[in-house]
């Protein structure tokens, strides 16, 4: 498992919408944080990182505040993917 740590900027829920066979996709709770990310050169970037979480709650009151969540992470095509596994909640510093 690993920790994903950064400053928790916005909570949100995602727009509800319907496909084109009329399934409804969407309506899932949001987080966004921003952290620092190492660049092999030395130096460093800001990043913002949108993750789905299951209880929106345990985030609430914690907007700009220093936080730890445990993350998975997953490979889709080029592209690494963190998700927030069920039950993980954050930690405040």
């Amino acid at each position: 498992m690993l920790t994903l740590t950064g400053t928790l900027l916005n909570t949100f829920k995602s727009p509800v919408g319907k496909n084109k066979d009329g399934e409804e996709y969407g309506g899932q709770d949001k987080i966004q944080i921003l952290g620092k990310v190492e660049l092999p050169n030395g130096e460093s970037k800001n990043d913002l990182i949108t993750l789905t979480t299951h209880n929106l709650e345990h985030f609430e009151g914690l907007d700009g505040v220093d936080i730890r969540v445990p993350v998975g992470v997953f490979v889709n095509g080029k592209m690494a993917s963190f998700f927030i596994p069920r039950g993980s909640k954050p930690e405040s510093f």
